[in-house]
């Protein structure tokens, strides 16, 4: 049997798996369409570790994915996350000034932020608990800005085979002021 390179990792067994099932021969002649996409609802939310944030100072972030269904996804996750300085002087942050702080993840500079990624392809049970990592994002010196926020965003092309139920629970944003001494 011949697997799609092209998808391959989890989703590529799962398809073979169904093949194999089913057999090439009759899923062909019966139109059963034996490429579909597993469909989940990862939802993203971000949330600050800190009260406040401090010029030359890293302000903290957790990223937190949830799988509310209705498939289990295994698979690569990746995650857009940017921040961006509001107030006097603000504007983006280039995507240096984000790093990974939990071990197996990283982050690396992508457009105006960073992509972040696990090492691994996880697993995230639909209905079941969480997968979260935190993020740092460096507050530079001398701002005049009066708040940060912190934006995480599911990276769907980077998950290939899946199809997203719910897009409207894939980004999340948190904002903590900045205090000035």
């Amino acid at each position: 049997k011949k697997i799609d390179a092209r998808i391959g990792g989890d989703f590529g067994r799962r398809r073979a798996e169904r093949r194999e099932a089913v057999g090439v021969e009759q899923a062909e002649e019966f139109g059963v369409d034996m490429l579909a996409p597993e469909e989940v609802d990862l939802a993203v939310t971000k949330t600050a570790r800190h009260g406040e944030c401090r010029p030359g100072e890293r302000c903290d972030f957790i990223v937190e994915v949830r799988n509310l269904g209705p498939a289990d996804y295994t698979g690569p996750v990746r995650i857009d996350d940017f921040a961006t300085l509001i107030g006097i002087g603000g504007g983006p942050l280039p995507g240096g000034s984000i790093t990974a702080l939990t071990p197996g993840w990283n982050c690396v500079v992508a457009g105006a932020g960073a992509r972040c990624g696990h090492a691994a392809d996880l697993t995230i049970t639909a209905g079941g608990g969480p997968i979260h990592f935190e993020v740092g994002v460096t507050v530079p010196a001398g701002t005049l800005s009066n708040s940060l926020r912190n934006c995480a965003n599911i990276a769907w092309e980077e998950m290939p085979g899946v199809v997203d139920t719910n897009p409207a629970n894939d980004r999340d944003c948190a904002t903590r002021p900045i205090t000035v001494d």
